[in-house]
Protein backbone atom coordinates (compact mmCIF):
# COMPACT_ATOMS: atom_id res chain seq x y z
CA UNK A 1 0.00 0.00 0.00
CA UNK A 2 2.88 2.36 0.82
CA UNK A 3 4.46 1.91 -2.61
CA UNK A 4 1.14 2.26 -4.47
CA UNK A 5 -0.11 5.24 -2.45
CA UNK A 6 -0.38 8.55 -4.29
CA UNK A 7 -1.82 10.57 -1.41
CA UNK A 8 0.07 12.48 1.27
CA UNK A 9 -1.40 10.44 4.14
CA UNK A 10 -2.12 6.71 4.35
CA UNK A 11 -4.52 5.32 6.98
CA UNK A 12 -4.85 1.76 8.32
CA UNK A 13 -7.98 0.34 9.95
CA UNK A 14 -8.24 -3.29 11.10
CA UNK A 15 -10.68 -5.37 9.08
CA UNK A 16 -12.88 -6.02 12.13
CA UNK A 17 -13.17 -2.32 12.96
CA UNK A 18 -16.00 0.11 12.34
CA UNK A 19 -15.15 3.81 12.15
CA UNK A 20 -17.18 6.40 14.04
CA UNK A 21 -19.53 8.62 12.08
CA UNK A 22 -17.18 11.61 12.17
CA UNK A 23 -13.91 9.61 11.93
CA UNK A 24 -12.81 10.98 8.54
CA UNK A 25 -13.51 14.63 9.42
CA UNK A 26 -11.54 14.26 12.69
CA UNK A 27 -8.70 12.56 10.80
CA UNK A 28 -8.61 15.33 8.21
CA UNK A 29 -8.83 18.12 10.81
CA UNK A 30 -6.03 16.66 12.93
CA UNK A 31 -3.72 16.21 9.94
CA UNK A 32 -4.43 19.81 8.85
CA UNK A 33 -3.35 21.12 12.29
CA UNK A 34 0.06 22.40 11.16
CA UNK A 35 1.28 23.19 14.68
CA UNK A 36 1.39 19.47 15.51
CA UNK A 37 4.11 18.65 12.96
CA UNK A 38 3.57 14.90 13.35
CA UNK A 39 4.50 11.84 11.26
CA UNK A 40 2.01 9.36 12.74
CA UNK A 41 -1.55 9.86 13.99
CA UNK A 42 -3.32 7.19 16.05
CA UNK A 43 -6.75 6.87 17.61
CA UNK A 44 -8.45 4.66 20.19
CA UNK A 45 -9.77 1.22 19.42
CA UNK A 46 -12.60 0.15 21.67
CA UNK A 47 -14.22 -3.28 21.76
CA UNK A 48 -17.91 -3.91 21.12
CA UNK A 49 -19.29 -5.70 24.17
CA UNK A 50 -20.52 -9.08 23.02
CA UNK A 51 -18.95 -11.88 25.04
CA UNK A 52 -16.20 -12.72 27.50
CA UNK A 53 -13.47 -12.29 24.86
CA UNK A 54 -14.45 -8.71 24.07
CA UNK A 55 -14.67 -7.87 27.79
CA UNK A 56 -11.20 -9.39 28.28
CA UNK A 57 -9.84 -7.29 25.39
CA UNK A 58 -11.46 -4.13 26.76
CA UNK A 59 -9.64 -4.69 30.07
CA UNK A 60 -6.36 -5.80 28.44
CA UNK A 61 -6.46 -3.61 25.33
CA UNK A 62 -3.55 -4.57 23.05
CA UNK A 63 -4.22 -1.44 20.99
CA UNK A 64 -3.93 1.07 23.84
CA UNK A 65 -1.40 3.83 23.22
CA UNK A 66 1.98 3.49 24.89
CA UNK A 67 2.94 6.66 26.67
CA UNK A 68 6.37 7.62 27.89
CA UNK A 69 8.03 9.72 30.47
CA UNK A 70 9.03 12.97 28.79
CA UNK A 71 9.50 11.18 25.46
CA UNK A 72 11.80 8.50 26.87
CA UNK A 73 11.02 4.79 26.80
CA UNK A 74 9.64 3.30 29.99
CA UNK A 75 11.90 1.08 32.06
CA UNK A 76 11.24 -2.65 32.25
CA UNK A 77 9.64 -2.67 35.76
CA UNK A 78 7.13 -0.02 34.66
CA UNK A 79 6.21 -2.07 31.60
CA UNK A 80 5.73 -5.21 33.69
CA UNK A 81 3.49 -3.28 36.11
CA UNK A 82 1.48 -1.94 33.17
CA UNK A 83 1.12 -5.45 31.74
CA UNK A 84 -0.14 -6.84 35.07
CA UNK A 85 -2.23 -3.84 36.13
CA UNK A 86 -3.20 -2.01 32.94
CA UNK A 87 -4.21 1.63 33.24
CA UNK A 88 -5.03 3.18 29.90
CA UNK A 89 -4.60 6.89 29.44
CA UNK A 90 -6.70 7.61 26.37
CA UNK A 91 -6.38 11.39 26.46
CA UNK A 92 -5.06 13.17 23.39
CA UNK A 93 -1.33 13.85 23.28
CA UNK A 94 2.05 12.64 22.13
CA UNK A 95 2.78 8.94 22.63
CA UNK A 96 5.61 6.44 22.15
CA UNK A 97 3.75 3.82 20.17
CA UNK A 98 0.36 2.58 18.96
CA UNK A 99 -1.00 -0.42 17.11
CA UNK A 100 -1.89 -0.50 13.42
CA UNK A 101 -5.65 -0.90 14.00
CA UNK A 102 -6.30 2.86 13.79
CA UNK A 103 -3.14 4.45 12.47
CA UNK A 104 -2.31 6.93 9.73
CA UNK A 105 0.97 8.48 8.66
CA UNK A 106 2.72 10.85 6.26
CA UNK A 107 3.75 8.65 3.34
CA UNK A 108 6.98 10.52 2.46
CA UNK A 109 8.24 10.47 6.04
CA UNK A 110 7.59 6.73 6.41
CA UNK A 111 9.32 6.07 3.09
CA UNK A 112 12.40 7.94 4.41
CA UNK A 113 12.82 5.34 7.17
CA UNK A 114 12.19 2.39 4.86
CA UNK A 115 8.52 1.73 5.64
CA UNK A 116 7.41 -1.33 7.54
CA UNK A 117 9.93 -4.09 8.23
CA UNK A 118 8.24 -6.99 6.41
CA UNK A 119 10.36 -9.55 8.28
CA UNK A 120 8.15 -8.76 11.29
CA UNK A 121 5.00 -10.02 9.55
CA UNK A 122 3.83 -12.04 12.57
CA UNK A 123 3.74 -9.06 14.95
CA UNK A 124 5.72 -6.11 16.19
CA UNK A 125 5.84 -4.27 12.86
CA UNK A 126 3.84 -1.35 14.25
CA UNK A 127 6.06 -1.11 17.35
CA UNK A 128 9.17 -1.20 15.14
CA UNK A 129 7.79 1.52 12.84
CA UNK A 130 6.95 3.80 15.79
CA UNK A 131 10.40 3.25 17.32
CA UNK A 132 12.15 4.19 14.07
CA UNK A 133 9.88 7.25 13.57
CA UNK A 134 10.75 8.52 17.09
CA UNK A 135 14.46 8.02 16.45
CA UNK A 136 14.34 9.82 13.10
CA UNK A 137 11.83 12.59 13.81
CA UNK A 138 11.83 13.04 17.60
CA UNK A 139 9.63 12.37 20.62
CA UNK A 140 6.76 14.56 19.37
CA UNK A 141 6.30 12.78 16.05
CA UNK A 142 3.49 10.38 17.07
CA UNK A 143 0.17 11.85 18.21
CA UNK A 144 -2.89 10.17 19.72
CA UNK A 145 -6.28 11.84 19.14
CA UNK A 146 -8.84 10.50 21.62
CA UNK A 147 -11.74 11.54 19.33
CA UNK A 148 -10.54 9.44 16.37
CA UNK A 149 -12.48 6.35 17.49
CA UNK A 150 -13.03 2.97 15.91
CA UNK A 151 -14.90 0.01 17.38
CA UNK A 152 -13.41 -3.46 17.06
CA UNK A 153 -15.91 -6.30 16.64
CA UNK A 154 -13.84 -9.23 17.86
CA UNK A 155 -15.07 -12.70 16.95
CA UNK A 156 -11.99 -14.39 18.36
CA UNK A 157 -12.11 -16.93 21.17
CA UNK A 158 -10.22 -16.30 24.40
CA UNK A 159 -7.77 -19.09 23.48
CA UNK A 160 -7.22 -17.43 20.08
CA UNK A 161 -6.59 -14.08 21.75
CA UNK A 162 -4.04 -15.59 24.12
CA UNK A 163 -2.29 -17.39 21.22
CA UNK A 164 -2.11 -14.16 19.25
CA UNK A 165 -0.78 -12.25 22.26
CA UNK A 166 1.88 -14.90 22.81
CA UNK A 167 2.89 -14.79 19.14
CA UNK A 168 2.99 -10.97 19.09
CA UNK A 169 4.89 -10.94 22.37
CA UNK A 170 7.42 -13.41 20.96
CA UNK A 171 8.04 -11.26 17.88
CA UNK A 172 8.17 -8.13 20.02
CA UNK A 173 10.87 -9.86 22.09
CA UNK A 174 12.81 -10.80 18.94
CA UNK A 175 12.55 -7.18 17.82
CA UNK A 176 13.86 -6.09 21.22
CA UNK A 177 16.83 -8.48 21.01
CA UNK A 178 17.78 -7.30 17.53
CA UNK A 179 17.18 -3.56 18.04
CA UNK A 180 17.77 -3.12 21.78
CA UNK A 181 15.40 -1.33 24.12
CA UNK A 182 12.44 -2.87 25.93
CA UNK A 183 9.45 -4.39 24.11
CA UNK A 184 6.37 -2.24 24.53
CA UNK A 185 3.09 -4.11 24.20
CA UNK A 186 1.72 -7.62 24.00
CA UNK A 187 4.33 -9.17 26.26
CA UNK A 188 4.03 -12.92 25.92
Amino acid sequence: ALDACDSEVLAFIDDECEVSENWFSILEKTWNDEKLGICILAGPITFAPSDFSSRYLARNNPFAPIRGNGGYELRFPSRVRRALLPEYDTSSGFILSAGNGNLSFVVEEIKKIGGYDITLSKGGEDEDLCRRVRRQFGADSIYFNSNLCVTHHSQESLVGILRRNFRYGRYSGINWLTNFGIPTFLLG
